[in-house]
């Protein structure tokens, strides 16, 4: 036997198998590392597995070499084409100013509280943070109906993950504090959410201590989601204050 000669195999073997420790990435991380970063918006399809693809509308900055937040914005009830919808007619024109990522997934007709979606939104956030130049700091949730109610949950769930949020037309009973700034938008005449119910809840939430501005709109009802643009453009001023 040449001893010399198995043990520098042994070596090198081990030398192999220190330097081979980079975990394998999942399917659908290596294609949101495909995708194109270049200004402007397109639809995409992450494909998770042989029959579920995740599908979204995204929008990038005009300079994606800075820093810049990242927006999650969460659409009402529904499937299809919702999100495209949601995307185009309220959160585009609502939030151009900020010249952000932004991000607005299909709900797949499931709640945003879906431990389904919750998993996703997570993915999401993270994949975006490890390879698109967002800000850590500068990360918010906003949505719509279901999607607001899927805002307060992210803003009471991760504050560690997002910076602020802005539910707009969702209801939800915080317990606790909220610990990131919040700016929620309801409408007076809302059919589905009553105002009053809005009001309590939000008083609570401030007693616990969460830091809360409430913008009623005395016109609006549930089913006018897309005239909040202009209410939506005024809580993208307070958050460039929050956010700055």
């Amino acid at each position: 036997m040449n001893f010399k000669y198995y043990s520098l195999v042994f070596v090198l073997t081990l030398i192999s198998c220190g330097t081979n420790t980079s975990p394998k990435l999942s399917k659908v991380e290596r294609n949101f590392n495909k995708i194109k970063t270049t200004t402007g918006q397109r639809d995409v399809s992450l494909r998770i597995s042989n029959n579920r693809v995740w599908n979204m509308r995204m929008s990038f900055p005009k300079d994606v070499t800075q820093k810049k937040p990242l927006i999650i914005a969460l659409h009402w009830a529904g499937g299809g084409d919702t999100y495209k919808e949601f995307s185009t007619c309220l959160i585009e024109p609502g939030m151009t100013d900020l010249d952000a990522y932004i991000i607005a997934p299909d709900g797949e007709h499931l709640l945003w509280t879906n431990q389904y979606n919750e998993n996703k939104i997570i993915k999401i956030v993270a994949f975006a943070k490890k390879y698109w130049n967002v800000d850590p700091k500068r990360i918010i949730v906003t949505g719509y109906s279901n999607g607001g109610i899927g805002s307060w949950f992210f803003a009471d769930k991760y504050p560690k993950l997002f910076t602020a949020a802005i539910p707009i037309a969702g209801v939800y009973y915080a317990e606790n504090k909220i610990n990131i700034p919040m700016y929620v938008i309801h409408g007076e005449k809302d059919e589905l959410f009553k105002i009053q119910k809005i009001v309590s809840f939000v008083e609570i939430a401030k007693n616990n201590g969460s830091d809360i501005k409430l913008v009623v709109n005395t016109e609006l009802s549930h089913h006018m989601a897309c005239s909040y643009v202009h209410e939506l453009k005024k809580a993208t001023n307070w958050l460039k204050k929050k956010i700055q």
